[in-house]
């Protein structure tokens, strides 16, 4: 079996045979045969903050960047009323605080400014642990009665586990890859911040993985049933 093959036969077992598998598969043929893809792709570099790790989490944060041919062609950027307090940990964390989304708007018009500016499934979501983003984003969409568009992504931590394995790099936090590429990071635990650290990350991952094949499951993509387990 060749190696493309084994491949494709990787992701089929990992998302079935469904429009996902399609995405899934496409994106990674995509990459290995097409060398203009990174050129003629538009990537969708997402961070979200919320007030906890929990399902029962809320939102208080979405960002992102819109990357084409090694430009940055837009960006979005909105805080979240919660309709909750926002714990002490997290404003410590991300230094959002009550105050700063006690004014802004409730989560269905973020999403539906969001998704507009996404404009998936012409753009592929970049994000580091995806699937935390993902979750949240597909919940929402979810209780706010709106259709998740399950965009292709690719996940910025599989993606270093794969070509930067430990001991190579003691975790693979963001801040500790930001650290190891010196990536500059003035606001860590922001969205937007961390969705312009992400996209450079992905950059250098994508020169070392010239050396490295890429893994298909960095290129998984969640479905509406795994919400969440």
């Amino acid at each position: 079996m060749s190696t493309f093959s084994s491949v494709a036969e990787q992701i089929c077992n990992n998302c079935g045979h469904s429009p996902i598998f399609e995405e899934s598969y496409t994106l990674y043929a995509d990459l290995l045969t097409n060398p203009d893809f990174l050129n003629q792709a538009t990537f969708l570099s997402v961070d979200i903050e919320t007030t906890g790790l929990e399902a029962s989490a809320a939102i208080i944060e979405i960002a992102a960047v819109k990357y084409q041919a090694g430009k940055v062609i837009g960006e979005f950027s909105s805080l979240v009323n919660p309709h909750r307090p926002i714990p002490s940990f997290i404003e410590n964390l991300t230094g959002i605080n009550n105050q700063m989304v006690a004014t802004a708007p409730p989560i269905t018009q973020v999403l539906t400014d969001f998704l507009t500016f996404a404009d998936f499934p012409n753009t592929i979501l970049l994000a580091h642990n995806a699937r935390f983003d993902t979750r949240f984003l597909m919940l929402a969409c979810q209780q706010a009665g709106f259709t998740w568009p399950t965009p292709a992504s690719i996940d910025t931590v599989l993606f270093s586990r794969a070509v930067l394995p430990k001991p190579m790099v003691a975790n693979h936090r963001l801040s500790t890859l930001a650290q190891h590429f010196q990536i500059s990071t003035p606001q860590a635990h922001r969205a937007l911040a961390d969705a312009y650290t992400c996209l450079t990350l992905f950059h250098h991952l994508l020169q070392l993985s010239a050396k490295t094949p890429i893994p298909p499951e960095v290129f998984t993509v969640l479905s509406a049933e795994d919400v969440w387990d």
